[in-house]
């Protein structure tokens, strides 16, 4: 145990004291001030597992911070929409950004792209607007008329090529985000505030660059410098990502709310819930970083992430590894492993009492998808599904059905037509061929690298929320270390049965292997010549046996002879 954990111990137990007696308290505040760099590596080892705690020192010590610790409304100059849409899309580098930013409102709980109609404000077109357009004077006064319509609009943080949310269609990353729900949690404005504060003094986060109030949440955004969404830039937004989602896991971050093509709500426009302005309480357009910086501070084993990055690709290169339809995964074949997860699926519906509220939709279109995988005929499909949402409590409008059902019918026309040109490679003569298929094959996948919808067990975990309780009736939805443990199992029982299958066939009807038999033989034989009057030398040599091994005989079973 190194010097700054003893230190960190010594300290944790001070404050611990001071919990339960107020006189106390005086010594855990000392005991913060003279903490040493390697009580801070220590602090931020605690803080990454357990933030709660920490932030409860924090609270107890606050006294000696020299910053402010609450942030209100009063404490920030007001920003106009005008230059929070100037912040956000600014160009640092000169690079002319001439994507698109989707602006959507909901409509019976669905995200519909929109700005309002020109000539009536009251309705809507489907549409995107270019960035320019939206930073430009005019964009700005559609924006502030649909403010003053007292319903909530969205917009997206990063810029697209095409009409759409599609990651793949990414063109540039504008900020790294996050939601925090506090209210589920139990917390107040003010207390996440100050957690938030904290993260920041311990240099455990950058500096954010806009906080803002959304009604009953607050969002954390981090500005960017000029970064293409390249696939690498990708990965690492989502690894920077999923780490500032899991620093905030206990104060409410929303786990839905993390990818690059996530929407938030827009300031000056108004929670329905809550029926308060979505306000900005900080700002700090000067707060802008690279994704470089950010990884630096969010993610320091990235030399070991090199490492590993650097082994899978050696792995790969040595390994050429086919994608088909014959492909296991959890040790099942596709149409197996299918069939397995729509039985987890319905038993998850079953052991709910058919309550899903906030992720029918997901699971009907996994559900779908799995089943036109598995080969059931689509107008059998489409029975089955009407017939789950009939059975759900509060059942989904026919309109929901209908585009989960036409998502996932694009995403199995995808996969089909993946699955026929991996055949066609595989039949393919000339190299030209070969090429031009790889090429149709990485325009079709995009980002991702497999068509369809092939979510990890870990991930339908964390959707559905699913209990350890839960895990014995499923198959394939469970974490790998109970079904390691399952097959860990189950081998040992198939061992078991395959020895008791291998000693049955070397024994004979009364249960004996064949030297046991050959023994209770030669025990009889050597009894009825005894029984002649017989000595054990010419016993021995009419049964071509020792004489020692007869006497042995006679000895241990307690023959007469003469």
């Amino acid at each position: 145990m190194t010097n700054a954990i003893k230190e960190r111990l010594t300290l944790q137990q001070q404050i611990n004291r001071a919990n339960t007696s107020k006189i106390n308290k005086i010594t855990a505040i000392k005991a913060d001030k003279t903490l040493s760099k390697a009580q801070k590596t220590a602090d931020i080892e605690l803080v990454r597992t357990e933030p709660i705690l920490v932030w409860e020192k924090y609270q107890l010590a606050k006294r000696t911070l020299t910053h402010k610790t609450v942030i209100t409304h009063k404490d920030v100059a007001p920003l106009s929409l005008e230059e929070f849409l100037d912040a956000v899309y600014k160009s640092t580098s000169g690079y002319v950004d001439r994507g698109f930013t989707s602006l959507m409102y909901k409509r019976n709980d669905k995200v519909l792209q929109a700005i309002p109609h020109p000539k009536y404000p009251s309705k809507f077109e489907q549409v995107q607007l270019n960035v320019q357009a939206v930073r430009s004077v005019r964009g700005i006064d559609e924006l502030l008329k649909y403010t003053h319509t007292r319903r909530t609009l969205y917009y997206t943080l990063q810029t697209f090529n095409q009409l759409g949310r599609a990651k793949e269609n990414i063109s540039q990353l504008h900020a790294c985000y996050t939601d925090l729900d506090y209210y589920k949690e139990g917390l107040s404005f003010d207390e996440v505030m100050e957690a938030i504060n904290f993260f920041v003094q311990k240099e455990l986060i950058p500096r954010p660059s806009f906080l803002v109030d959304s009604g009953r949440g607050i969002y954390i955004i981090w500005l960017l410098h000029d970064s293409i969404a390249s696939k690498k830039a990708l990965r690492l937004y989502d690894k920077i990502q999923d780490e500032i989602s899991d620093l905030f896991k206990d104060y409410g971050a929303d786990d839905q709310a993390k990818g690059a093509n996530g929407y938030l709500r827009l300031p000056g426009t108004y929670h329905p819930i809550s029926k308060s302005k979505v306000t900005i309480v900080q700002h700090d357009v000067t707060a802008r970083y690279t994704l470089g910086q950010l990884e630096d501070m969010l993610l320091p084993e990235r030399e070991n992430f090199e490492k590993q990055k650097l082994k899978k690709q050696k792995e790969s290169n040595s390994i050429k590894k086919k994608i088909t339809d014959k492909k296991k995964r959890n040790g099942l074949s596709q149409a197996g492993y299918n069939i397995c997860l729509q039985k987890d699926l319905y038993q998850l519906l079953l052991m709910r009492g058919f309550e899903l509220q906030g992720y029918r939709s997901f699971w009907l279109m996994i559900m779908h998808h799995s089943m036109l995988r598995s080969g059931i005929p689509d107008h059998e499909v489409m029975r089955r599904i009407h017939y789950y949402n009939n059975r759900f409590r509060s059942s989904l409008s026919e309109t929901e059905v209908d585009s989960l059902v036409k998502s996932s019918q694009k995403r199995f026309n995808q996969w089909k037509t993946e699955q026929s040109l991996i055949k066609m490679l595989s039949q393919a003569a000339s190299d030209e061929e070969k090429v031009n298929i790889r090429e149709q094959l990485r325009k079709l996948r995009g980002n991702y690298k497999r068509c369809g919808y092939n979510f990890k067990s870990e991930r339908l975990i964390n959707i559905f929320k699913i209990k350890p309780s839960e895990y014995e009736h499923l198959t394939v939805i469970a974490p790998d270390e109970v079904r390691n443990e399952r097959k860990k199992t189950k081998r040992k029982e198939n061992y078991e049965k395959e020895n008791e299958v291998k000693r049955n066939k070397r024994r004979n009807k009364k249960g004996l292997t064949n030297r046991q038999a050959q023994k209770e033989k030669n025990i009889e034989n050597i009894r009825t010549l005894l029984e002649q009057g017989l000595t054990a030398e010419i016993i021995a040599d009419n049964l071509q046996i020792t004489k020692r091994y007869v006497n042995k005989i006679i000895s241990e079973n307690h023959l007469n002879h003469n």
